[in-house]
């Protein structure tokens, strides 16, 4: 890391971020490799393992280090990687970061990774957007998935859930845990420029379109759904709203300080704070998968009760995901977005 040497102010602070850049670059270089050794070794032994461990570890304590570093007296003598938002705390602030030297770093390639890379990399907690669209599966499935390390949801276990392993699948993360109404750290800062960035890529390659959200960000995948015109969206057990009156109306008090965190981030547009009000045209199918012994989970879903092209299917179970999840209902909820491609295209 450099220091306050001689030369002017102006020359110190290009030599610092020339400097900073190529450590940046270095450090993103570094990680990809961890994961593609990682990839190739499959499983190795328990030492392997630990060791590839380790070295990710050290890795990511660089990052975090050269990101939070202060600057040095008199002046400003370290620039850091990344200005880190004053919104942005703790954990989140790491993996958003992290995120976004990812990002840059992948570019266009991300929406274009080899299957087994995809596999080995879609689960990482400070990967924005990821992708493997060069199968020959349909539907698409563009997985909505909440930021943090244990997601209700991990997009590796989906995949082993999925018949067809040759099927398409795309990870959004919301990292900012924003509902995508921030976008997604180093890929876009809204939503719209999010959308408009996947559906590119999905209309490049082609084929129906599933959207699949689980948990609180069921409602995100319904916003990103309605945005890139998605044949068919899945969600199970999701928040259908995060207007405060209407929340404070079901009783649901659980997303208040994740509010309060969205308003210090630029808030919510208000014009996408409530699924009914997106749904009435009924543009976009939605399935809501809900387990109706919840009595919250039930009230959202129940309230989108009579929506166009809104259908609620009850589980009957304590875990609607599980359910949907056992006997391939999770292939024939995500098909349906064939379907209705093939009905579209005949009218």
């Amino acid at each position: 890391m450099l220091r306050r040497g001689s030369g002017s102010s102006s020359e110190r602070a290009a030599d610092q971020t020339s400097a900073n850049t190529a450590l940046q670059d270095a450090v993103a270089e570094l990680t990809e490799a961890v994961a593609e050794l990682r990839a190739a070794l499959g499983g190795g032994d328990a030492d392997t393992r630990l060791r590839l461990h380790r070295i990710e570890q050290r890795l990511a304590r660089l990052e975090d280090a050269e990101a939070a570093a202060p600057a040095t007296e008199p002046g400003p003598a370290v620039v850091p990687l990344a200005s880190p938002s004053p919104e942005r705390k703790g954990g989140e602030e790491r993996y958003a970061l992290r995120a976004e030297n990812i990002a840059q770093k992948l570019g266009d390639r991300a929406l274009s990774m080899p299957t087994e890379r995809f596999a080995s990399a879609c689960d990482r907690p400070n990967v924005s957007l990821l992708g493997d669209l060069d199968g020959s599966g349909a539907p698409v499935v563009v997985q909505v998935v909440e930021g943090g390390d244990a997601p209700m949801l991990a997009p590796s276990r989906l995949l082993g859930h999925l018949n067809d392993q040759s099927r398409r699948h795309v990870v959004v993360r919301d990292i900012l845990h924003s509902w995508l109404h921030r976008g997604a750290p180093g890929v876009a800062g809204t939503l719209d420029e999010l959308a408009t960035t996947v559906a590119a890529a999905l209309e490049q390659h082609g084929g129906p379109v599933a959207v699949l959200g689980a948990g609180p960000v069921g409602f995100a995948a319904i916003l990103l759904g309605a945005e890139i015109g998605a044949d068919h969206v899945v969600v199970v057990d999701p928040l259908t709203t995060i207007d405060r009156a209407l929340l404070a109306e079901l009783g649901d008090g659980r997303w208040d300080d994740a509010l309060s965190a969205l308003d210090t981030q630029g808030g919510a547009d208000p014009g996408r704070v409530d699924a009914l009000a997106l749904l009435r045209s009924g543009s976009t199918p939605v399935e809501i998968v809900y387990s109706s012994a919840d009595p919250l989970d039930r009230l959202h879903a129940e309230r989108l009760n009579g929506a166009a092209d809104v259908s609620l299917v009850p589980s009957g179970t304590a875990d609607a995901l599980e359910w949907l999840l056992a006997d391939g209902r999770i292939d024939e909820s995500l098909g349906r977005a064939t379907t209705v491609r093939a009905s579209r295209s005949d009218r």
